[in-house]
């Protein structure tokens, strides 16, 4: 990019014999040397993944790479209105204060969905909607409703494991969320909220 720009503006520098692209090169190694920069510019990169929520299997794949010294973390950031003035709440999801606060401690890894594999590493699947259903803590004809959204106009009724009715039409949990918020993708666990108990489903 630096040496499109030395092209474009040859009259400001004294190229002499070099290209644009050697001239570039040049000059910023003077600069690094002179900031004694040469040796570690650029040798450590940070990722920073920033949305209004995030899937399992992305926190699972950011919590990997965590694992494996791979500077990469995750921010939630979420609109609030507070007396007509608009503010951004911002949370770092990953990394945690440590990582060993994603890991559940059950003892019976076929109900919880604990898996071990020979290394010993655990993956938890937490319980999705069929398990909702088959503990009672869900069921047809409950509402449900957006955080952070007009209740009312968020609100939609439990059909099955699958589907709700939200304003006349049959849709996916998923689908309603979107809907509601606008936004491409949303973590409908982290999202929808049981209207009477007031709890989210990811925390049910």
């Amino acid at each position: 990019m630096f040496s499109r720009y030395i092209e474009k503006h040859k009259e400001e520098f004294e190229l002499g014999d070099l290209t644009p692209a050697e001239k570039g090169k040049r000059i910023i190694n003077d600069f690094l040397i002179s900031n004694n920069s040469i040796k570690t510019f650029n040798q450590k990169q940070r990722i920073v993944l920033v949305a209004s929520s995030f899937d399992n299997q992305t926190l699972s794949a950011v919590a990997w790479l965590i694992s494996n010294n791979v500077d990469i973390s995750c921010f939630s950031i979420m609109p609030l209105k507070i007396n007509n003035q608009v503010f951004l709440q911002v949370d770092r999801i990953l990394p945690p204060p440590s990582i060993d606060g994603f890991y559940v401690d059950i003892e019976d890894k076929k109900e919880a969905g604990v898996e071990r594999n020979s290394t010993d590493i655990i993956r938890t699947n937490l319980p999705r909607m069929p398990k909702l259903f088959e503990w009672g803590l869900l069921k047809k004809g409950d509402k449900i409703y957006i955080k952070n959204h007009d209740k009312e106009e968020s609100m939609a009724e439990v059909i099955d494991q699958r589907l709700i009715n939200y304003k006349g039409k049959k849709i996916t949990c998923n689908q309603w969320g979107q809907d509601v918020t606008g936004w491409s993708s949303v973590c409908i666990y982290e999202w929808a909220i049981k209207l009477d108990c007031d709890r989210t489903l990811d925390n049910l």
